[in-house]
């Protein structure tokens, strides 16, 4: 009895493995014949329980194929089967960093969260720092990512309604307050040129020519957009440091990705 028993348990043992190849060759078939949804589905509900390596297959297969979409949402069904797989996560985590990418934000605010063991890695916390420099006072980064988180956070302070005061005070002042030094002396001179020739107009031919209108709605009009121009700009100048900040950490840690950021 007890060897038949142990005969039973034997095939069944023999007969699961063969299936599980099965699967996973399965998988390889439809990964180098290009059917990527074919292979997500198969796998997704034909793998057996305690068979992971068609999905880490899979996952492999969708990271090569920089189809990093399909990727979190396969590791965003299965953290426990990838909790492990620190390479990957890794690799993944680095490239999700540039805020330019479409799955920057779903996979730090939903997928990343999921792996408990990594809530504390430089990864998660660099991305923190994206949405509030100010976050880890405590903490040091490389040279090149300090730099950049400095500027960030010198914009960060800033205000916008600052910004708008200045430019209504003295064109080109608020693009100064917000770093863009060119773009301030431009604005500045480019309303003095604009005021000279409405101050020649009114002494040479008076307030009530067309000539004076055409140059005070000129001038006006510039001023108007520089005040509008500036508090757009504002924004636009906090992206850019974010994105150079992040940036910055994706370069320095690219060499090293595998053991620090994950």
């Amino acid at each position: 009895m007890n060897k038949l028993l142990f005969m039973i348990l034997l095939c069944s043992s023999f007969f699961s493995a063969q299936a599980q190849q099965g699967d996973s060759l399965f998988v390889k078939h439809l990964f180098k014949n290009g059917l990527f949804s074919e292979a997500e589905q198969y796998s997704l509900q034909n793998m057996r329980n305690d068979s992971t390596f068609a999905f880490h297959y899979l996952a492999r297969s969708y990271y090569n194929s920089n189809k990093d979409s399909a990727l979190v949402h396969l590791l965003q069904l299965h953290p426990k089967t990838f909790e492990s797989d620190t390479s990957l996560l890794s690799q993944l985590n680095l490239r999700l960093l540039l805020p330019l990418h479409p799955m920057h934000q779903k996979w730090f605010t939903e997928v990343a969260p999921l792996y408990s063991t990594h809530l504390h890695s430089p990864s998660i916390q660099l991305y923190a720092l994206g949405e509030n420099p100010f976050q880890y006072p405590q903490l040091s980064w490389p040279e090149p990512v300090q730099k950049e988180l400095l500027h960030y956070q010198k914009m960060y302070r800033k205000k916008k309604w600052v910004a708008g005061g200045l430019s209504i005070l003295i064109p080109g002042a608020g693009k100064l307050y917000i770093g863009r030094k060119n773009m301030a002396l431009n604005t500045f001179f480019s309303h003095v040129i604009m005021g000279i020739n409405l101050y020649e107009s009114i002494h040479q031919v008076g307030w009530s020519k067309p000539l004076t209108y055409l140059n005070l709605g000129f001038l006006g009009s510039m001023y108007l957009s520089n005040i509008v121009g500036t508090l757009r700009d504002f924004k636009t100048r906090k992206k850019e440091l974010k994105t150079q900040f992040l940036y910055s950490a994706y370069q320095a840690y690219h060499p090293y990705s595998a053991v620090i950021l994950y």
